[in-house]
């Protein structure tokens, strides 16, 4: 089915994977619509080297940066200013836990 795909697919295995063997990757010489990707390691390795490829190649289209939203605050070029401090109160200390019961330390 992959060899006579007409649209671009990229395929990312391992040679040294023995779930997902080598010799059950199509020939992508037979297809110029797709390209297979090595990486090393067995199958959980190569899973997450593929992966973290493929979600590298996603946040950094410029379809996905146009799809993020522009920050609230922005602080370009010169620092933010945190403007007033907020003073917590009744926060759980050594002495003092969440409940506000007393710690054991």
């Amino acid at each position: 089915v992959l060899e006579n795909a007409n649209y671009n697919i990229e395929l990312c295995y391992s040679d040294e994977d023995t779930v997902a063997t080598p010799d059950n990757m199509p020939d992508v010489s037979v297809n110029t619509f797709l390209t297979a990707t090595l990486k090393t390691g067995d199958h959980e390795e190569a899973i997450g080297a593929c992966f973290f490829d493929a979600f590298s190649d996603i946040v950094s289209s410029p379809v996905f940066r146009d799809f993020v939203p522009e920050p609230k605050h922005k602080c370009n070029p010169a620092p933010c200013d945190s403007g007033p401090t907020t003073t917590i109160t009744n926060a759980p200390t050594m002495s003092r836990d969440a409940r506000g019961g007393t710690s054991s330390g």
